[in-house]
């Protein structure tokens, strides 16, 4: 394993509801100077390959992307992995292992996990892609902290959509999806530095919600956002980014 990766933040997205979490490593991925280390081993994943994506209006690289991706930013000292399919059914276990020795023998100083929800989790309307954050046995004053940093505006200040999920196993299970909530445990029980985020979230267009769940990350790790994402080429005629075709010529759904 290349010695560029030992000692960074690895962010992690899950496959969950709307793709959200992915969406969002997407952003940051072109966002900031990120080149890929290597293709993971994605025995365990639906089969995927496809041409690299790449920033709107940037040139194509050559090669290809696999289902499991591993890439690295030194100049942030953050490493991120894009899964780009699910995991077959039956197997999650098998990945679940493969993921934990591949993070122990790593030597991450830190793993943000990312995830999501139905927005009907939490009944009413609370603004925007509301959060919950675990972030381990942190202090009363820390956590306050992550709080001031996962909220976008004042606004959103006042309805509080934020909140902390305590360092509990029965919390931690009843917060986030499976597959979050057992890599939690697991990197607990290791005693990796663990952070996990997840947005409660509509399905629809959900570029919104992952520029939104891009913010809170970025304001997480203090990446140096300029407040402008950059938005892969695969967005392109989807999420509503495309016109509304006008004549029959453009097919019945454009």
């Amino acid at each position: 394993m290349p010695n560029n990766i030992s000692n960074t933040a690895l962010l992690l997205p899950s496959i969950a509801h709307a793709n959200v979490p992915q969406l969002t490593v997407d952003l940051i991925l072109h966002t900031f100077p990120f080149v890929k280390v290597r293709s993971l081993d994605s025995t365990f994943l639906y089969p995927f390959a496809s041409p690299v994506d790449h920033a709107q209006g940037a040139t194509q690289p050559e090669g290809f992307s696999s289902a499991l991706d591993l890439y690295v930013c030194e100049e942030l000292g953050l490493s991120l992995i894009q899964q780009r399919a699910p995991v077959i059914p039956s197997f999650q276990r098998n990945f679940h292992s493969q993921l934990m020795k591949f993070i122990e023998s790593s030597n991450f100083n830190k793993v943000v996990l990312l995830d999501s929800k139905d927005y009907a989790y939490i009944g009413g309307f609370m603004g925007n892609c509301p959060t919950a954050i675990y972030a381990g046995e942190s202090t009363e004053q820390e956590l306050d902290s992550l709080l001031r940093k996962l909220t976008i505006n004042e606004a959103e200040a006042e309805e509080s959509p934020n909140r902390v999920v305590k360092d509990e196993e029965a919390e931690i299970k009843d917060t986030f999806t499976d597959t979050v909530s057992q890599l939690v445990l697991s990197l607990k029980e290791k005693k990796i530095s663990t952070a996990a985020l997840i947005g409660y979230i509509y399905e629809g267009d959900n570029s919104p919600d992952a520029k939104i769940m891009a913010g809170k990350v970025a304001k997480l790790l203090s990446l140096p956002f300029d407040g402008e994402w950059k938005t892969p080429k695969s967005w392109s005629g989807v999420y509503g980014s495309r016109d509304v075709p006008r004549s029959m010529e453009d097919g019945m759904f454009g």
